[in-house]
């Protein structure tokens, strides 16, 4: 669940640093590599805090139905080889 919150953070980081960029050098300012460090990181950061109860629900969700899932693969195997046996 990191690696995805600090993967998802930093692409979102770039293409908001590279936006505010592309503002910047259409409206005939220099490229401010320090501005776009500080929009990279906390543009960055921010996105990672909102969406990371996002990334954490759907783990849950993912956990709880492999779990729930298990017990309905041993009951398949089992009524199968009870139907063997009886036949």
């Amino acid at each position: 669940m990191n690696r995805q919150t600090l993967k998802y953070s930093f692409y979102n980081g770039i293409f908001f640093a590279i936006g505010m960029a592309l503002f910047d050098y259409f409206g005939q300012d220099d490229f401010n590599i320090w501005k776009f460090i500080f929009n990279l990181v906390f543009f960055g950061f921010f996105m990672g805090l909102v969406f990371r109860p996002t990334f954490r629900n759907k783990l849950n969700k993912e956990n709880n139905g492999v779990e729930n899932k298990k017990p309905e693969l041993n009951n398949d195997t089992e009524n199968k080889k009870r139907n063997a046996n009886s036949a």
